[in-house]
């Protein structure tokens, strides 16, 4: 029963690293590794504890099977030895996800929002146009939690999201 948990748990904390590290790799590939912030200094400082707090309080009170159930069927149990949740194609598949919306979420809002000269001289439309690519972001990141869920959710995970 907790194994789906915790590799879904695992997995996700590694697509949410992948999809903002991915905005902060183009970045630095467009200023020619000069060192600027892809984000302003406080939505980097909000994200973890945002994202984090609501994945564990989404995972922490997902729904299960009850206890007499589990104990009377051990195929319950089948995809914990197999390694089913939590092996090498499963996470690169998360990490090849939290990528691709990475690229979509940084390239479609500071693509179009600005010019090449906005984004290396970090004129006030890339600050505008990283704070939509920041919110696209975390916006995914919670639709992901939501769609990784175990269903029904409780009201506490849905408040949470």
């Amino acid at each position: 029963r907790t194994y789906k948990r915790i590799a879904t748990f695992l997995c996700f904390f590694m697509y949410k690293s992948a999809i903002l590290g991915c905005c902060y790799i183009i970045y630095a590939h467009t200023v020619n590794f000069a060192g600027k912030l892809a984000f302003p200094e406080g939505l980097e400082a909000v994200f973890p504890p945002l994202t984090s707090t609501a994945a564990m309080i989404v995972f922490a009170t997902d729904a299960d099977c009850t206890d007499a159930i589990a104990l009377q069927s051990p195929q319950l149990y089948s995809p914990g030895p197999q390694r089913a949740y939590m092996n090498l194609p499963v996470v690169l598949w998360w990490l090849l996800i939290g990528t691709f919306h990475g690229v979509i979420a940084w390239c479609v809002s500071v693509g179009i929002l600005t010019s090449a000269w906005q984004r290396t001289q970090q004129h006030d439309r890339f600050w505008e146009a990283s704070f939509v690519a920041f919110s696209a972001v975390f916006i995914i990141v919670h639709a992901k939690l939501v769609q990784v869920a175990e269903k029904p959710m409780q009201a506490r995970a849905i408040a949470a999201v």
